[in-house]
């Protein structure tokens, strides 16, 4: 995905091969977007939230099967999430903060079981921020933690 002009998302998707230095252009996202999250669990790249619209922010989900080349929706999120981070962490996504709408900044952090199809808020944040980037973080094998650095709400 990416903004248009006019502000709204689109659903382009391309491959990019660094050995040949070349472009594939896959199967379109269901719904056009931009800013939204993108991990990898198991065989699917998932698509969280992001702009759907000029007007409004989504919590839909998406999920592209390498195999087949094909999207399918995943249940929504319990928020609307623009530029949130993601991390993938023992077989769950996890997704912390991003943005409502304007001014209006996410602190909460949602959890999804790919094995339930379902999300559940799990936590939150000590700031509200978007634009984050996140990465899994396991000091101690019984300590799993994901560190987050981004835009807060300020």
């Amino acid at each position: 995905g990416a903004v248009l002009e006019d502000g709204d998302g689109i659903e382009l998707v391309q491959r990019y091969d660094p050995r040949n230095d070349t472009w594939t252009e896959l199967a379109p996202m269901l719904i056009p977007r931009s800013g939204a999250a993108i991990c990898v669990l198991g065989s699917c790249i998932y698509v969280v939230g992001g702009w759907h619209a000029s007007t409004e922010n989504t919590n839909r989900v998406e999920c592209y099967n390498v195999q087949t080349d094909s999207w399918t929706y995943k249940a929504p999120m319990c928020e609307r999430r623009y530029r949130p981070g993601i991390s993938v962490m023992e077989g769950k996504i996890y997704v912390l903060g991003g943005e409502e709408g304007w001014d209006r900044y996410h602190n909460s952090i949602e959890c999804y079981d790919p094995a339930i199809d379902s999300w559940h808020i799990c936590g939150e944040m000590i700031t509200s921020r978007s634009w984050l980037s996140c990465v899994p973080l396991q000091v101690k094998k019984s300590m799993p933690q994901i560190q987050v650095a981004g835009r807060d709400k300020s």
